[in-house]
């Protein structure tokens, strides 16, 4: 067998009903299908029993009816793997006839072990490409990430202890700053007792300077108490502000920490699973590399730009990055789309034609082996082989027309000619004698003649046709990891280009086509009602009267006149037809490329 398909494994939601799955990649013998069951939680169980392999139909059945297990439940999957065993069963013997299918199968075992391989190694860690042998010690790997894991623990531990330290320290300031503010009072108080002894000071003094003395000695001491207490406010002030500015530090600390935790966290996932850019420089993920690897092994063909190849397939999605070479396409933006083919097709004048030669070429042959090529809008056609093909020659790609080879004979001129014929011509002796009037020995001969003594392809079949195994030919346009969808939207692009500004003579007027008469040629005449195959363009031209089109029998308002056309836009499906007064010309224009609606 030919292994064309890179699967290894195949995973399947379980919906609570389904027992029979697709195996959906190669795989030798049925002991080599290994299954596992995953539950909503994600936990894997390896089932070894209560399964069956139909290596005929290529399918499992799991569970089977009497195991008594239920089928996968909604948010269970099943992950089917082929595990080809690490073993050479093909022996070779000495002067032995080599056996080609035993080869084969050889081969076949070694893909399938190294696209195993290449699977599980997708899904594994892998150290950078400078790493030294001597460095990659999975277990001292292990112990370093442990070693950081415990640290980030002991600092998580260390900031947890700190912030109770600092929620402590901001509780004993808030308790320092109750007893400084209930001090402040009691000096208010003690300044509020002493007022009545200033007044009586003052009224002491009006009366005697002795007493005056007396009352300005105890304002003075009033004025000491006062400005005590306001020391002990200033100091009580002090301490809240170092105490706040110590807890703010300490939870500055604690942010820090946080924020580096969260910074450390953030570039281990960008190592693992970034893919949007590098994580750091120019290095990108392991996921990005991995994606890269995988796209890369799926687009390479192995095929060079230009190299033509035999398909049995004519579908696009069958031959990556190659074109077809049996229709003549035009591409009229193949510079854009396809820049390494175009300048492969440059670089070749001795394939390239003209457009007038191209079109000579298929009107006599049918088909043309060249290419044509617009330097100035970088379109191109390609060859269109639809007859023949042989192997080209020393003198290169060459053309022929049909022919067959010449039919010969001869018969020496007697008249009992029996004798020295060769190659389409024959005598029969026991024809009847000589005509009257002629002379001879009476012994005439019936001259027959067989195309197919001279050459057997005469008489093999009913029209002229060479022995032929019919194939698709392609052409490499493309080898890079360009996916399909980048070139479609490409040529849709270009397509549109010379479009964007084409306005028509005139806009619809009276829902007719009144720029012109349509070019009939490219459409198909149809009678009504027409059911469309495809999605596509209805035409109807009103020779006298006046007509009206009905979708699916209902009349939808498009009225027209005599000498007058209407359209409409149908997708395949729709039954149109046209009522009226009049007789209707109609006919059908199919999108390009439209298969359905």
């Amino acid at each position: 067998m030919t292994v064309a398909n890179l699967k290894t494994k195949q995973i399947y939601p379980g919906d609570g009903v389904r027992r029979v799955w697709e195996i959906p990649f190669p795989f030798i013998r049925a002991e080599h299908i290994r299954l596992w069951r995953v539950d909503e939680r994600g936990r894997a169980v390896e089932k070894t029993a209560g399964f069956t392999v139909d290596e005929t139909e290529k399918e499992v059945t799991y569970p089977v009816e009497d195991s008594l297990e239920l089928p996968l439940q909604a948010g269970e999957y099943l992950v089917l793997e082929r595990q080809t065993p690490l073993t050479q069963e093909t022996d070779l013997k000495r002067q032995a006839a080599l056996d080609a299918q035993g080869l084969e199968d050889a081969l076949d075992a070694n893909v399938l072990r190294a696209q195993e391989l290449a699977e599980g190694l997708s899904r594994a860690l892998k150290f950078p490409v400078q790493t030294q042998g001597n460095e990659t010690d999975a277990a001292a790997y292990i112990t370093q990430l442990t070693d950081v894991q415990a640290s980030a623990l002991s600092a998580c531990g260390q900031a947890e202890q700190s912030a109770q330290q600092a929620a402590d320290n901001a509780a004993l300031c808030a308790q320092t700053a109750q007893e400084s503010a209930r001090l402040a009072v009691d000096a208010k108080a003690q300044v509020a007792q002493f007022q009545p002894q200033i007044e009586s000071a003052k009224n002491a003094a009006l009366q005697a300077q002795t007493a005056s003395e007396s009352a300005q000695a105890a304002c003075d001491e009033s004025r000491r108490q006062c400005v005590s207490a306001q020391q002990v406010c200033a100091a009580a002030q002090a301490d809240v502000a170092a105490s706040a500015q110590s807890v703010s530090t300490q939870a500055a600390q604690v942010q820090t920490l946080a924020a580096q935790s969260a910074t450390a966290a953030e570039q281990a996932q960008n190592w693992a699973s970034k893919t949007d850019g590098p994580v750091e420089g120019d290095v990108y993920s392991a996921k990005k590399y991995a994606q890269e690897a995988a796209q890369s092994a799926q687009n390479f063909r192995g095929l060079s730009i230009g190299m033509v190849v035999l398909s049995q397939s004519n579908l696009a999605t069958d031959n990556p990055g190659c074109l077809p070479l049996w229709t003549g396409e035009y591409y009229a933006n193949a510079s854009t789309l396809y820049p390494d083919f175009y300048a492969w097709v440059k670089s070749h004048p001795e394939l390239c034609k003209t457009k007038a030669e191209y079109d000579a070429a298929i009107a006599t042959y049918g088909e043309c082996p060249y290419y044509v090529a617009d330097e100035v809008s970088g379109s191109l056609r390609l060859p269109k082989l639809a007859n023949y093909i042989k192997m080209a020659g020393a003198d290169g790609i060459t053309q022929k027309g049909a022919g067959l080879p010449n039919i010969t004979g001869s018969i020496d001129p007697y008249v009992d000619m029996n004798r020295n014929w060769s190659g389409a011509l024959e005598v029969n002796k026991t024809a009847p004698t000589n005509p009257s009037g002629t002379s001879g020995n009476g012994n005439g001969s019936h001259v027959m003649f067989d195309a197919s003594k001279s050459n057997a392809i005469y008489g093999a079949a009913d029209t002229v046709q060479p022995a032929h195994t019919t194939l698709y030919p392609w052409v490499c346009a493309f080898n890079a990891a360009v996916p399909a969808s980048t070139a479609q939207a490409a040529e849709f692009t270009g397509a549109l280009a010379g479009k964007a500004n084409a306005t028509p003579a005139q806009s619809f007027i009276n829902q007719s086509m009144a720029w012109g008469v349509p070019d009939y040629s490219a459409g198909v005449a149809v009678a009504c009602p027409y059911t469309a195959p495809t999605a596509g363009l209805f035409v109807a031209f009103c020779t006298s009267g006046v007509d009206y089109i009905t979708f699916g029998g209902v009349d939808i308002g498009m009225r027209f006149s005599a000498n007058n056309h209407a359209a409409v836009f149908v997708q395949a499906g729709d039954v149109i037809s046209v009522a009226g007064t009049g007789p209707a010309t109609c006919h059908f224009f199919p999108l390009k490329g439209a298969t359905n609606a």
